[in-house]
């Protein structure tokens, strides 16, 4: 009996091995398969360790033309802290390393790293191991902190790996206290640490405007072969250090570089802006009301030039006669530049002519009420209340209401190409040729297909964008005070643009 009893169990046993079995093969999740416990992908792995999920650098887009997004293929950015040692970028395929990449990192200063951090050319700088290799020698990270990191895998790319310490987070924008030309900086509460950081802007002024977060001063770290030429693969790669996205209520939904639209701030206050990063979580932004904001400084919505001297005779300032071909461009850049205004237009010697709000309103500016003329302009004569120059000529006007002040700027018209279209985004490179006889501004003949840029110089405008226009439908279309670039303008290579001022029209010549 106790025979049978033992062979009945055996057999028992052996149908439940079976059936466990079985389920196994039934289920094949439940078995584990060893090796690395992170997701496939590109790692910063420190010798001698395992990459952990923190150092994953992940697929990104770079800088595309006209201020867009591009995808490149291969292409991997990821921000880590670091700490200081010897480390390799590892790939990680079904658990395995797959291939390691290293090299000698070297530093790309000044000039070479083309945008300036906010310590100026001088402190600009970041590292990089240029042309990796697989199996190449580990490269030391001497400074334990937080980190870009990025790795241009792309087909036919550098095999580049960059990093760059984030050492600073500010806010820039027409919202901000120093428009798109300045960053306004941001506090560090928890500095930058293996868990994460915070920082902050506390009762900072914005406006009813747009804005976005970068570090170090910097938009993106630029590794085209050629900067002067557009964004394109076959030209290298410019990938962002910023960050736009949206606001609803308090949070901002944060996106990396071009792929989405600036901040958009929607109350002209008084602001604590947050920004943060967790090891775990990624980044986050609020950006919160705390007060009324000082009135603002109250300048005219429009200035206009008229007189015997100019081509609109002395009809009112704004009448409808004149088209609106008498009116001053607001230039762009946001609150700073509030009260700068600039034309370019055909003055005629010795006949007079006037600056001043619409149908003679204040500010009505009389010859001898002009605070300080620029000494780097013409001399500007006085004609009893109306002001005169001494030589017929194209000239480019220049007025500047801000800080109680006004202050005049004439010299002769100095206009210049930019961007691919003419050959390169080199400034002052490109110069229009101006006819004072014909009374028009001819630019050079493009030589590629892309969007046409063309501005004003003058030494009181800022940026060369914050002049700009270009030739639209027989119209010249200007970028005034907005924060959206001009209509995109193609033109076949060859063409020649000739811009009339004095009536606002635009031909297109070969």
């Amino acid at each position: 009996m106790k025979k049978s009893n033992l062979l009945l169990n055996l057999l028992l046993a052996f149908v439940l091995i079976g059936g466990m079995v079985a389920c196994n093969d039934d289920e094949p999740g439940l078995e584990e398969k060893e090796g690395i416990n992170v997701a496939a992908g590109y790692y910063l792995a420190v010798v001698g360790e395992d990459p952990v999920p923190g150092a994953l650098l992940s697929p990104a887009n770079v800088d595309g033309p006209s201020i867009g997004s591009l995808e490149r293929p291969g292409f991997v950015q990821g921000y880590m802290y670091l700490e200081a040692g010897d480390y390799n970028l590892v790939e990680v395929e079904d658990k395995q390393i797959a291939e390691t990449r290293g090299g000698t990192l070297t530093t790309v200063t000044g000039a070479d790293a083309n945008n300036d951090e906010c310590g100026g050319e001088a402190e600009t700088e970041y590292h990089v191991v240029a042309g990796s290799t697989v199996d190449g020698a580990a490269f030391t990270v001497s400074t334990a902190g937080f980190y870009v990191v990025a790795y241009d895998g792309f087909a036919s790319g550098t095999n580049d790996i960059v990093l760059d310490q984030i050492e600073s987070v500010g806010l820039i924008g027409d919202a901000t206290p120093g428009g798109w030309g300045e960053d306004t900086p941001m506090t560090f509460t928890t500095n930058p640490n293996a868990d994460g950081f915070e920082a902050e802007a506390v009762d900072v002024t914005l406006d009813e405007a747009q804005m976005k977060f970068r570090f170090n001063c910097r938009w993106a770290i630029d590794r085209r072969a050629d900067i002067g030429q557009d964004f394109a693969n076959d030209n290298g790669y410019s990938f962002w250090t910023n960050f736009g996205g949206t606001l609803s209520g308090t949070d901002v939904t944060l996106v990396p570089g071009n792929d989405a639209g600036n901040i958009q701030i929607g109350k002209y206050a008084e602001y604590k802006v947050t920004f943060a990063w967790d090891a775990i979580e990624g980044f986050s932004a609020t950006v919160t009301e705390t007060g009324e904001a000082e009135p603002k400084p109250e300048y005219p919505e429009m200035m206009y030039l008229v007189g015997a001297g100019t081509a609109y005779g002395w009809t009112g300032p704004g009448d409808a006669a004149n088209n609106g071909n008498d009116e001053m461009h607001k230039v762009a850049g946001g609150a700073e530049n509030e009260g700068l205004f600039w034309k370019i237009l055909h003055l005629e010697a010795n006949q007079g002519f006037k600056i001043s709000a619409a149908g003679w309103s204040q500010p009505n500016i009389d010859c001898g009420n002009i605070d300080e003329v620029d000494a780097e302009g013409v001399a500007i004569i006085c004609s009893g209340n109306d002001w005169t120059v001494a030589e017929s000529k194209m000239y480019m006007v220049v007025l500047d209401l801000r800080g109680d002040m006004t202050k005049v700027s004439i010299k002769p018209a100095e206009v210049y190409g930019m961007g691919s279209a003419f050959g390169s985004w080199d400034e002052k490179t490109y110069t229009c040729v101006v006819d004072d006889v014909a009374k028009t501004i001819t630019s050079p003949a493009v030589v590629s297909t892309d969007n046409v840029r063309t501005y004003v110089f003058h030494s009181w405008i800022p940026a060369w964008w914050q002049a700009e226009f270009v030739p639209e439908s027989g119209a010249i279309t200007y970028r005034n005070d907005s924060s959206d670039d001009p209509p995109a303008v193609a033109l076949t290579v060859g063409d020649k643009i000739v811009y009339t001022f004095d009536n606002n029209t635009s031909a297109i010549t070969q």
